[in-house]
């Protein structure tokens, strides 16, 4: 439980109380924006927190030890504050929140009563919701490795080691038409294979989503043109002569990995574990029970 300073402390206690609620969004591309549910705009550590921006906080939930305490915030869209764009594009994602407790008569009295991340985000219309996650939930997420056969690395990271900026891994396109959501064809792709691109990157490089990345879903031949589609959908709608590039796709398995990456012997998993087949299989005459490795 925060302790509250003295001065706060008394004017808390007494008979009459002008609190109000602040918040400081941090986003990680370092833009700082502030929020208050009181009426007029309250200053706090430099930061002006606008008011009637339609910011409600729901109940925190917080629990002692490690638990992750969670708590939602609603506030209504604004294209000159916080608009629906912004959020889809994932400018707000793990963006920190604090969460002041503060005497707008005079605003230097105050307490941090929660520092929390953005988490889930539900947009509804002209209004939004969002999840703050307290700190706790970083004790959550996995740490170390997981032993399983296909690789656990990013391609192109330090730990998988290949270089994937050449052409042969890495072409560049414009959209030559929109077939639906996420869906299109373009030119500039020709001498690349069928489903060279699945599972890789896309980056968009100019048009209306120009900086957004994503992952290609699936890549098909469509006369001279490729056909391409993207798991999620874009902030706005792909539009004919938006351009983008695009880096090689790999699905993490062994073989995948020598045929096509030539890095086999950098692979970052674990190809010859027995599976369950291996587990519940006896000895026959027809296996080969010799200790020889079971993927080459």
């Amino acid at each position: 439980m925060n302790a509250l300073p003295p001065g706060l402390q008394a004017h808390v206690e007494g008979t009459v109380t002008t609190l109000a609620f602040c918040w400081t969004v941090k986003r990680t591309d370092g833009v700082t924006l502030g929020f208050t549910d009181h009426d007029v705009a309250l200053t706090l550590n430099g930061v002006t927190h606008d008011p009637q921006t339609g910011f409600n906080a729901s109940v925190a939930e917080a629990e002692l030890g490690l638990q992750t305490g969670t708590m939602d915030l609603d506030g209504a869209l604004r294209s000159d504050r916080i608009s629906a764009d912004d959020l889809r594009a994932g400018k707000y994602d793990r963006a920190s929140v604090e969460t002041w407790l503060v005497d707008w008569s005079n605003p230097v009295s105050r307490v941090l009563l929660r520092l929390a991340k953005v988490g889930r985000i539900e947009i509804s219309g002209n209004a939004f919701k969002v999840e703050l996650q307290s700190l706790a939930e970083a004790m959550d997420r996995r740490r170390g490795r997981l032993v399983r056969r296909r690789c656990d690395a990013e391609l192109g990271d330090a730990r998988c080691g290949k270089n994937v900026s050449s052409a042969q891994y890495r072409g560049t396109g414009t959209v030559v038409s929109v077939t639906g959501a996420g869906d299109f064809t373009a030119s500039g792709l020709g001498a690349f294979a069928a489903r060279w691109f699945e599972q890789g990157k896309i980056e968009w490089l100019a048009g209306s989503n120009a900086g957004q990345v994503g992952q290609i879903a699936v890549h098909e031949l469509s006369g001279p043109a490729a056909r391409l589609s993207v798991w999620l959908p874009l902030p706005t709608p792909v539009v004919a002569g938006d351009t983008f590039s695009v880096t090689a796709g790999c699905d993490k398995q062994f073989a995948t990995c020598k045929a096509k990456f030539a890095n086999g012997l950098n692979f970052q998993g674990f190809p010859h574990l027995p599976g369950n087949d291996a587990v519940y299989a006896y000895a026959n005459g027809d296996g080969i029970f010799d200790g020889a490795p079971l993927v080459a």
